[in-house]
């Protein structure tokens, strides 16, 4: 072996492993911890846009829930609705996020007895839109709890609710959410980019400080 070889690649290794590259080393090592607090922070997510029209009874109002296996509905994944009147018809709007793509909705038109209206469901997933106007619906093989059908056309369904807890529950079409959250998915990239460049300028102000501080010396 050549001992003067042997410490030269040593003195290399030392070189490399001083105080400056261990400095300069550390801003890309800080960017993919960010990368991943950022990653966990924002996690992959699902979109769903829920428009309900459908008039129900005085003092009684809409309920949106949503599954993720298709066959249970948990209060916890109970949609926030938006409540307003369009053209003398009511609006119920809600917007879902989850962690995994939605596959069924039950919707809860009315809290008591009597008469619903119901007009039309609209569904915006991330893969594309779907919407059911009047007797459309039935198409879709709902489940009807303690709902009977009345009359149906093209522009409405008049449902009669018996009970005070009556349900239609329905699958989503499997490719409107097979995509995760657009929107999401950009803030993600976004925030990494930034990150990307703020590490290369830490890194190359560290280069040039050094460099400084060497001509200096």
């Amino acid at each position: 072996s050549d001992p003067v070889g042997e410490h030269a690649v040593m003195d290399r290794l030392a070189h490399l492993m001083s105080g400056k590259w261990l400095r300069v080393a550390r801003w890309p090592a800080l960017f993919l911890l960010l990368a991943l607090v950022v990653n966990f922070a924002l996690p992959t997510r699902y979109q769903l846009d829920v428009r309900l029209k459908a008039d129900v009874p005085v003092d009684s109002h809409a309920e949106v829930f949503f599954s993720l296996d298709g066959a249970h509905f948990y209060p916890e994944n109970k949609v926030p609705l938006l409540h307003r009147t369009e053209r003398g018809q009511h609006v119920h709007i809600g917007r879902i996020h989850s962690p995994r793509p939605v596959t069924g909705l039950r919707i809860d038109p009315s809290n008591r007895a009597g008469l619903v209206q119901w007009y039309s469901l609209r569904l915006q997933g991330s893969n594309g839109v779907r919407e059911y106007v009047g007797q459309a619906l039935l198409n879709e093989s709902p489940v009807l709890d303690q709902l009977q059908v009345q009359a149906s056309s093209a522009e409405r369904l008049s449902l009669l609710a018996p009970g005070i807890d009556p349900k239609v529950t329905l699958g989503v079409p499997g490719d409107m959410v097979s995509r995760p959250d657009p929107d999401r998915k950009g803030l993600r990239r976004a925030i990494a980019g930034v990150l990307a460049l703020c590490a290369l300028l830490a890194m190359a102000l560290e280069l040039a400080g050094e460099r400084t501080l060497g001509i200096r010396r």
